[in-house]
Parts: C-alpha cells; structure tokens; sequence
C-alpha cells in the first residue's frame, strides 16, 4: 500500500518529470508508473508520504520548506473531494474522486494558485478553462 499526500493526487496526474531534484523527480515518476500499473491500496494522508521521500525539501520527518502550506493544500483537497485523511481505496477511486471534484477555475485555483510548477503541469492545464 502506498501512503499519499491529497495534492499528490493532482500532481500525480500533471507530472512531466519536472521535480525539486532529479532524485524527487526520478521517485514521482517511479510512483506514478507503479500507482497506474498496478491500481494498488492508497491511503489518502495529509503528511508525508512515498513522493515526499526522495524531496530535497523533507527532512526529519517533516517538509521543511512548505509544511503548514502544504498540509493547507492537502486539507483543501480534501474538504473538495470528500475524501477523508487517512482514507485507504484504490488508486483508480482516489483519481476518479478527484477527476470528478476538480472541474473549473475555482476549485483548482484554491489548491493550485502558488505552485511553482503549475505552469508546466498537464492536470492545472487541463482542468482550467
């Protein structure tokens, strides 16, 4: 079972191989293959998780860059899905749920507005209008 953070599920889908470091970028993409392969038990969480691993910004247990915007972003995912923390489905069903909830500028806008890599990500792209 893999542990996700909420955000992770838009990322996830929006990932070109772009990351904080190659070592990030290298596990985000190994993730990803693996998640959509093998449609595996995700528990959805608001902390760190198997993506945050490999981050340059992570450390000590926590991410010591963006925590508290972080968790915001992940704590936002979830009021809009309905998703709650700590939820284990499968991949396929956190990403319908999200596919589903995420439609127009609005909701993406209140998770999506500070990325820095929003412009370059394929799930912002296609879920603004």
């Amino acid at each position: 079972m893999f542990r996700i953070r909420a955000h992770h599920l838009l990322c996830i889908q929006g990932f070109q191989g772009y990351g904080y470091s190659s070592d990030f970028a290298s596990n985000l993409g190994k993730v990803k293959r693996l998640l959509y392969e093998d449609d595996p038990k995700v528990a959805i969480i608001t902390d760190i998780d198997d993506i945050c691993a490999l981050c340059p910004n992570y450390s000590m247990g926590r991410c010591k860059e963006f925590g508290s915007e972080v968790i915001a972003m992940d704590k936002k995912v979830l009021e809009i899905t309905g998703i709650e923390n700590g939820t284990i489905i499968t991949f396929k069903e956190a990403i319908d749920k999200i596919n589903d909830a995420f439609r127009g500028d609005e909701k993406i806008e209140k998770i999506c507005k500070n990325c820095k890599w929003r412009g370059v990500c394929l799930f912002y792209s296609a879920h603004k209008s």
